[in-house]
């Protein structure tokens, strides 16, 4: 065909035929538009990695330095996205089921198919906790969480209606607490597993612990008076003092604050009044730890140290060790990736089982969801295992 008698681009491309007939041929440009695309969305991505590991690190840090001044609710703990520990499943947190309100169906479903999840660390209005046992429970259901303990500070209030609530929704119950115990001025959480919640030795010493709390929180309360803040006290301890198997905290304090305008948020009430080093702060007393743990097994239970990278003092572990604790909480939220590794490695070294869970509250100041942070299978059924052996 001659060049005057080619078909025009109409005639070679009809209107009822396709334009693109097949895959055109890649040119070189095409091929180094593509791979310069690639660098470009893995440099974005390594940037953005980069940027939350940097973040996750410097709230870690935050985190360790104002709990050193303010205890269990010193700091916000901001957790979208956190590091897993070795071994650890994936935490499955969402933004949904952070809300205070019900818990999202869509994150729920999302968290039943990665899996069972295991808490031993929440707490509940019987405490500190902003929900009651039974809304736990619904919550902690709705996340997929499969076995779950309330582990509320010095009572064990909560347990009998959280075990009943699993019981209606085929939870498996641990009965727990967590018991404060002083060293040195410094608080040492004691968290203890499968106890008799009806022991009466055990009742004896919790209610000496509790009058303490309170007792406590009244010489806070005078403290704030004398600075100019004259908050109702007695609207404020009235649950602990009606209900003396109720466990009164600095939170209660920290709320009122609050309401009464003085604060805008609970880490703010820490670390303006309630704080260690702070003007309102009344140092706690306690029972030693050795105590602690004799106390626990006294009840059939098991005694794990709680969150040991909050207590800041790991050269105490081996004298824990030869007092009694039989465990580490190595799954924690505040606890990252090394630490976690590194409360392993001395689990292991001195033969101790392993615990973990979210500390679940269900306030802004802990900020942990139930089932956040889940313990492995494995090693909750060595604490089942042992439990047995003991009883």
């Amino acid at each position: 065909m001659s060049r005057a008698h080619r078909p025009g681009p109409a005639a070679r491309e009809p209107a009822d035929v396709p334009l693109f007939q097949g895959r055109r041929k890649r040119t070189v440009c095409d091929r180094r538009r593509t791979a310069s695309q690639g660098r470009e969305r893995r440099a974005g991505a390594a940037h953005r990695h980069r940027v939350r590991a940097r973040l996750t690190r410097v709230l870690q840090t935050v985190r360790r330095t104002v709990r050193g001044f303010g205890g269990q609710a010193g700091v916000s703990r901001v957790r979208r996205r956190r590091t897993r520990a070795p071994g650890s499943p994936r935490p499955r947190i969402s933004i949904a089921a952070r809300a205070p309100g019900p818990p999202s169906t869509v994150a729920a479903d999302a968290d039943r198919e990665a899996g069972p999840l295991i808490d031993l660390h929440t707490h509940t209005t019987a405490s500190d906790g902003r929900w009651t046992p039974a809304d736990l429970v619904a919550r902690a259901a709705a996340r997929g969480v499969t076995v779950l303990s309330v582990t509320d500070h010095d009572t064990t209030a909560g347990c009998e209606a959280a075990a009943e609530a699993c019981r209606a929704r085929g939870i498996t119950f641990v009965p727990g607490i967590e018991i404060t115990a002083i060293r040195e001025t410094a608080d040492v959480h004691v968290l203890g597993y499968f106890i008799d919640v009806q022991s009466p030795r055990l009742a004896t010493f919790l209610a000496g612990q509790r009058q303490e709390r309170l007792d406590r929180i009244r010489a806070m309360l005078h403290r704030l008076r004398s600075l100019g803040i004259d908050l109702d006290g007695e609207t404020i301890i009235r649950p602990a003092v009606d209900d003396r198997a109720i466990a009164i905290g600095r939170p209660w304090i920290a709320r009122a604050l609050i309401a009464a305008g003085h604060v805008q948020t609970i880490n703010e009430a820490f670390e303006r009044f309630l704080a260690r080093g702070r003007p309102a702060f009344v140092p706690r007393a306690g029972a030693p730890p050795q105590a602690v743990f004799a106390g626990i097994h006294d009840a059939g239970g098991l005694a794990s140290l709680a969150h040991p990278a909050l207590v800041g003092h790991d050269e105490w572990i081996p004298d824990f060790v030869a007092e009694g604790v039989d465990a580490l909480e190595a799954y924690h939220t505040d606890q990252d990736e090394p630490a976690t590794a590194r409360y392993l490695a001395a689990a292991k070294h001195y033969g101790l089982l392993v615990t973990g869970g979210s500390d679940c509250h269900g306030d802004e100041s802990h900020g942990a969801v139930p089932g956040g942070v889940s313990l492995p299978r494995d090693a909750f059924d060595r604490l089942v295992s042992r439990k047995r052996v003991r009883a």
